[in-house]
């Protein structure tokens, strides 16, 4: 009789791993392309996909840098042969209470469930969403808009338990719960409030799956990577990326273009200045390709401003090593320069890199750079930002060329008020 890990070998074997076929087709390399590469049989690429057999241990980190993803995301490739959407951990919707207004807040939200919810009372509620999203890109997860934020997840969640509504409206009532809840979560992680965070980060990927929402789901782990990052967590970031893709592929091509963004940022992480360029170089490509009919309501936000400060963002950790500096800067000025007034913190975010750059390596415009930061930080509220802040500071420290006490003394009392 077969053990159980042979039984599941087997069942497994009979399916074809679609998973490792998009990888494949997304480097846009055939069959022929791939065993070339890897110096392998083309029957040997052929019976990996069609799940007849499994590569050797040893050959997995280079079919994995061939095909472009994390090992960890090409074991899931080679275990789960027909990923829909890859599986965030369940959650109980019953526990949804202990997800909602922040602690620090003090009360409980109280809005009133609703008996019954239409379409027109998902679309009302997904307007809400983009007012708290555009008020969390103004001013920052610090603020009320958090509070406000968890509030209205709080009743999307309890609507979902206790509310009368038909299977379609369901859906759409989930796919918008799911965009709350990842504006809970990145707004948490902006706030510095990484517990909070991560909750809500999974409910969101839970609602998301439930409802097929693959572009949501994207957009979900995507701000889990960027919260990693934060952190300074490189491994989860890379395994999230990895996740996100073994996954389907993004509907919209400004999802695609998002993706491609982000991962520019993991691999300025890293320092692979290769990769990180080939990634701004495909997130372009994707950009110039929409916008298209395809694009969620959430990516209101994903502009040319925003492709530049994140692909400025993701070469600056390679710049601050001194390389592609001249790149990282550029990048960052047109951010500075196009993002609308209301973007706020992105503007804070991107003129507080910029400054640090040109005080690192000594540019002729570095004095009204930090000047220019310490303005547009001054109505942002985000421990995000505060960490900018605090490179900002110690680049000045360090190049010995400041004769002014005040920019320092400004930088202070910016970190300060959050005491």
């Amino acid at each position: 009789m077969l053990d159980p890990y042979r039984r599941r070998r087997g069942q497994v074997a009979q399916q074809r791993r679609t998973a490792l076929v998009r990888a494949r087709r997304a480097r846009s390399m055939t069959q022929e392309d791939l065993a070339e590469l890897l110096q392998v049989g083309l029957r040997s690429v052929k019976r990996w996909e069609s799940g007849e057999s499994t590569p050797y241990l040893s050959t997995r980190p280079a079919i994995a840098e061939a095909l472009g993803v994390s090992v960890t995301a090409l074991e899931a490739m080679l275990s789960e042969p027909e990923p829909v959407l890859p599986q965030a951990p369940e959650v109980d919707l019953a526990l949804a209470p202990t997800l909602t207004v922040p602690a620090e807040a003090g009360l409980r939200a109280g809005l009133p469930v609703p008996r019954h919810v239409t379409a027109a009372d998902a679309a009302q509620l997904d307007n809400v969403v983009s007012h708290l999203e555009q008020l969390d890109h103004t001013i920052g997860g610090r603020s009320a808009s958090r509070t406000m934020a968890f509030a209205q997840l709080d009743m999307a969640l309890a609507c979902l338990r206790e509310t009368a509504m038909s299977l379609t409206v369901r859906t759409q009532w989930m796919r918008v719960a799911a965009r709350l809840a990842r504006l809970c979560g990145f707004s948490s992680a902006d706030a510095g409030q990484h517990t909070d965070a991560e909750r809500s980060f999974r409910v969101a990927l839970s609602i998301a799956r439930e409802a097929g929402d693959v572009d949501g789901w994207l957009n979900i782990v995507c701000g889990m990577i960027r919260k990693s990052l934060q952190i300074g967590d490189l491994r989860r970031a890379t395994e999230l990326l990895g996740m996100a893709e073994a996954g389907q592929r993004p509907k919209s091509p400004m999802s695609a273009c998002m993706l491609h963004a982000v991962r520019a940022r993991v691999y300025g992480a890293l320092g692979d200045d290769v990769r990180v360029l080939e990634s701004i170089d495909r997130a372009e490509d994707w950009f110039a390709a929409g916008p298209s009919d395809a694009d969620p309501a959430w990516l209101w936000y994903y502009d040319e401003p925003q492709l530049r400060g994140d692909t400025g963002h993701g070469l600056y950790p390679i710049a601050m090593q001194g390389r592609l500096v001249d790149e990282a800067a550029g990048r960052l000025r047109d951010a500075v320069s196009l993002h609308r007034p209301a973007n706020a913190r992105s503007i804070a975010f991107s003129t507080a890199k910029l400054a640090t750059l040109t005080v690192m390596w000594g540019l002729s415009d570095a004095g009204p750079l930090v000047k220019q930061a310490i303005v547009a930080a001054e109505p942002v509220r985000s421990a995000r930002l505060d960490e900018d802040l605090h490179d900002l500071a110690g680049a000045l420290r360090r190049s010995g060329a400041v004769h002014d006490p005040a920019p320092l003394m400004a930088i202070r009392a910016l970190l300060d008020r959050e005491r």
